[in-house]
């Protein structure tokens, strides 16, 4: 089993993925990773992070220091959402359990706060409230 380490905020980013993002080899890259997590759902595979995860591999904006280009607003995110979800760095989650996770603790109100500013919030906030 593929271990999948994730930066927090992208939990919730892969919520609400349409198959766009900065570049081709970025949505293949994130596409891939979800589709293996929902192949493998119920499986603890995933490992949270506040550092690049493998969803950064691909992103233009992976600087070579292995940080964000936007690093504070990241670092902004995926603070938020370990507080709001009480996401553990040391605990493996299945996709299932995580899903539940947010369903449980994010509101569309918490929602629109942490992310309001992000470049995506238009396609996610049209999406998210299906979700959550």
């Amino acid at each position: 089993m593929q271990e999948i380490t994730l930066r927090t905020h992208h939990v919730i980013c892969i919520q609400s993925f349409i198959g766009k993002g900065y570049s081709n080899k970025f949505i293949e890259n994130l596409s891939n990773i979800i589709n293996y997590l929902k192949l493998n759902n119920n499986q603890k595979c995933i490992k949270l992070s506040n550092n690049c995860d493998d969803i950064c591999k691909c992103c233009p904006n992976k600087l070579h220091s292995n940080t964000c280009r936007k690093e504070e607003f990241i670092k902004h995110l995926d603070e938020s959402y370990k507080q709001i979800c009480n996401f553990d760095y040391n605990t493996q989650y299945s996709l299932e359990e995580l899903n539940n996770i947010i369903k449980n603790n994010l509101t569309i109100d918490k929602f629109k706060n942490v992310c309001g500013n992000c470049e995506w919030f238009f396609i996610c906030s049209k999406l998210i409230k299906n979700i959550i």
